[in-house]
């Protein structure tokens, strides 16, 4: 399998600096996630601060890759002794009331066919997730 990626995208009624506050608030990714035990950054939000992503089995090290204020951050966490790289992008758009808020979710490196069946996981489940954010951040305060 060559390098991956799928893309999703949502409408929320909420505006763009409202998503953008919540989406980096890490405490809600964790609160969103039910199998994310912690969510450590070692620094402010911004390109190149490094963070993991604490989970019953195992904890997963990344990196902010490219942060823009307000409008899209990308995380990339690289799989130790591996030849691959999970990368996940958020985007926010302002888009008639509210904001479309789109995930690109990409793979990379020679052994990305290892991960097929969590690549597989996600390609399924990630709609459902998208969904229940939507109606997370509709309950937010438009401003």
């Amino acid at each position: 399998m060559a390098d991956w990626k799928i893309t999703n995208s949502l409408f929320t009624h909420s505006n763009r600096l409202a998503v953008w506050n919540f989406m980096t608030d890490m405490s809600n990714q964790v609160r969103m996630e039910s199998a994310v035990e912690a969510i450590e950054l070692e620094g402010p939000f911004e390109t190149g601060t490094k963070g993991r992503t604490i989970m019953k089995e195992y904890t997963q090290e990344w990196v902010l890759d490219e942060v823009v204020e307000e409008q899209e951050f990308t995380i990339v966490g690289q799989t130790e002794g591996q030849d691959f790289s999970l990368s996940f992008c958020w985007k926010m758009e302002d888009e008639r009331e509210g904001t479309r808020l789109t995930q690109i979710i990409s793979a990379k490196g020679a052994d990305t066919e290892n991960f097929r069946e969590i690549l597989n996981g996600m390609e399924e489940h990630v709609p459902k997730r998208l969904a229940e954010l939507a109606k997370e951040l509709d309950t937010l305060t438009k401003s």
